[in-house]
């Protein structure tokens, strides 16, 4: 659970303090126009004054991005007759004979089981599906041994690689386009050579994905463009 253990104004800038025991690591995000710095439960204001001091020209980057973001798109609907989101194309949602499937280029549900809950146990077992399958492709290609694909709820970040060797990626990562999926793969697949963000990492995720850098702005812009879908959860 969330917890708000104060407030900060530097340099102008305002800014919301929250600690969390889903956390790890601090993190900053900007929404309808609230800037809030999300930290570990042991993170004080001190801690997030100095994060925020030494952040200070990304957040400035991060808020002008947000000003001048793109319009959403409509959040999820779910009801027969609506339009789904999967690899970067819209679907039809069609009545069917039971709980939600994807095939035939259509979401097919029950107009019974047309709840958010079971859609989302179909995107996770999508994610799960494609997923494996472009990133299993993707590390043949290029020599790397990953030990699996996990779907969870990483709020705020697209992709994660453990120690341990497998890749972790939020179900929502499938609504993206195919080509920003395959990006971010390759950059947790670097990370299996890299676990930092050296610049032997950015080498080696150029080697997997030579369009990254524009693939990182695009992700970017997805990822505005869907905040109407909720955080990365």
């Amino acid at each position: 659970m969330d917890q708000e253990i104060g407030q900060l104004e530097q340099n102008g800038i305002r800014c919301r303090v929250v600690v969390s025991s889903r956390r790890r690591h601090p993190g900053i995000r900007y929404a309808d126009g609230e800037l809030t710095l999300c930290g570990p439960l042991r993170m004080r204001l001190a801690d997030a004054r100095r994060i925020l001091l030494e952040n200070l020209p990304a957040v400035r980057r991060l808020m002008a991005r947000r000003e001048t973001a793109p319009p959403p798109e409509p959040g999820p609907d779910f009801s027969i007759g609506s339009m789904l989101r999967l690899l970067g194309k819209s679907f039809p949602v069609r009545t069917g004979c039971g709980h939600p499937e994807f095939h035939d280029g259509a979401f097919w549900v029950h107009p019974v089981c047309a709840r958010q809950d079971e859609f989302i146990a179909l995107y996770r077992k999508l994610a799960r599906q494609i997923l494996t399958q472009r990133a299993a492709r993707a590390a043949a290609a290029a020599g790397i041994d990953i030990r699996g694909i996990r779907i969870g709820s990483a709020a705020g970040r697209w992709g994660s690689c453990s120690s341990q060797g497998f890749l972790n990626f939020p179900w929502k990562l499938i609504l993206c386009p195919v080509e920003l999926v395959d990006y971010v793969i390759a950059h947790e697949l670097a990370h299996r050579r890299h676990m930092d963000h050296s610049p032997a990492f950015w080498e080696e995720v150029h080697t997997l994905c030579p369009e990254w850098r524009l693939r990182r702005k695009e992700l970017r812009i997805e990822e505005l463009k869907l905040r109407l879908w909720g955080p990365l959860r």
